[in-house]
């Protein structure tokens, strides 16, 4: 975008980004009288082409420049056209040539309508003129400082199923029969999915599967979230494929029926068990090829299962209390980390106090099952911190597991969950 479309700055994907494959590359040229920029249009958060952000906190997202000194503003426009537009340097001192975080708060957009979002836009209209400014992982945040949650709807389901690209299937037309439709929901739309299983005896369980295929980048969050409704008993699956094939699943038994009443489930990502190795056997959740959401039952029946704003979700430091012997807190900072010797996020930290002194001891093994890492503190202590900055056959990419130990001479207590590593 510019003035009579002259000056539009140079738009590119490069797999130089902070977090993920591809950061946004803006190359810009134009006269000190004129001015350009990137407009984002937030066409796909309803029907209207607008996003509600009013129970957000934060505009966040990384950038970086070809060289130092490089300004430029952040827009955002309402529904109405009321605009609001704010100069990076008030919140990161200087554009530098490698990847920081700009942590913008949402109001300081107070101008706008915040419920109503259709716009955030990037405007280059000062000096230097001329220029490459890399844009990466923006996204609106909620919470603070401290125990900050990114959450991320990756479908609220307000399209049309067919739109949007969900499919539905049974284990085979003799044994099954399922239908789609687009209907109410808790929030806006949903996926209403019909199903009948046809066999009153099967020799095996029958299932009916809800199945979209997505393309997307997940490594940055900890677990899977939807909102979800039916009126008869099955299992329920849910399965996640990335591109090369390996697949992970979580199941839940006689789980579906809610007597009709909307509930959540919220599944960690630690607590998907491998199911199928691909290519390769590392889970890459930064190339999710598809979620599916499968009914399973050894009877004949009928029913329908309702699905609404699946959602990813991720505190970015995560403070546990537990009630339990030893272990009394555990906070995990930068998680995930990037050890790539940057200053940013290159190492973890785990923050413990415990209920009595004890041994504090960290493991790290990949979602296979193997110990890539481990380091310990030789003195009990009550409280302290242990720091893992991605040594250990060199972690790649990707989520791993990590196994927290606090040993006594009497016992031990551990917390199992799961950390990026994003270099």
């Amino acid at each position: 975008m510019s003035p009579s479309g002259d000056y539009d700055p140079t738009i590119s994907y490069l797999t130089d980004s902070y977090e993920g494959q591809y950061s946004l590359s803006l190359g810009y040229d134009f006269p000190g009288w004129a001015w350009c920029g990137y407009w984002i249009f937030l066409s796909s958060g309803n029907e209207n082409g607008v996003f509600d952000v009013s129970s957000y906190n934060y505009l966040n997202f990384f950038t970086k420049a070809d060289s130092t000194g490089k300004k430029y503003k952040i827009e955002i426009v309402d529904s109405s056209d009321t605009k609001q537009k704010i100069q990076i340097t008030d919140y990161l001192s200087e554009v530098t040539t490698y990847f920081q975080e700009l942590k913008i708060p949402t109001t300081a957009f107070a101008s706008v309508d915040l419920s109503s979002i259709k716009q955030v836009n990037i405007i280059f209209d000062q000096s230097p003129t001329t220029g490459t400014v890399y844009i990466d992982w923006l996204r609106f945040t909620s919470g603070v400082d401290s125990g900050e949650t990114t959450i991320s709807k990756i479908d609220t389901m307000d399209d049309a199923y067919k739109v949007s690209g969900w499919t539905d299937y049974g284990i085979s037309e003799e044994a099954a029969d399922t239908s789609l439709d687009t209907v109410s929901g808790q929030n806006g739309n949903a996926i209403k999915m019909s199903y009948a299983f046809l066999r009153s005896e099967p020799e095996q369980n029958d299932w009916v599967a809800l199945e979209r295929d997505w393309g997307i980048n997940l490594a940055t969050f900890t677990a899977l979230c939807f909102k979800y409704k039916g009126n008869k008993s099955c299992d329920l699956e849910v399965k996640m494929e990335d591109k090369d094939g390996t697949t992970f699943q979580r199941k839940f038994y006689d789980f579906t029926d809610t007597n009709s009443e909307w509930k959540t489930i919220t599944i960690p990502f630690d607590e998907f068990s491998p199911v199928q190795s691909g290519s390769d056997s590392d889970f890459a959740l930064t190339k999710l090829k598809g979620i599916y959401i499968t009914l399973i039952k050894r009877e004949d029946d009928e029913g329908e299962f309702f699905v609404d704003d699946i959602e990813v979700v991720n505190p970015s430091t995560i403070e546990e209390s537990k009630n339990t012997s030893i272990i009394k807190s555990l906070q995990i900072d930068n998680n995930p980390f990037s050890p790539n010797g940057d200053g940013l996020k290159d190492v973890a930290k785990f923050t413990y106090e415990f209920s009595e002194k004890a041994k504090a001891k960290i493991e790290i093994y990949t979602l296979n099952g193997e110990k890539i890492f481990q380091t310990m503190e030789n003195a009990q202590k009550s409280k302290g911190t242990l720091q893992w900055d991605g040594t250990g056959e060199d972690a790649k990419n990707g989520i791993y597991f990590f196994k927290f130990i606090a040993e006594t001479s009497d016992g031990e207590d551990s917390v199992v969950r799961v950390i990026g590593v994003l270099r």
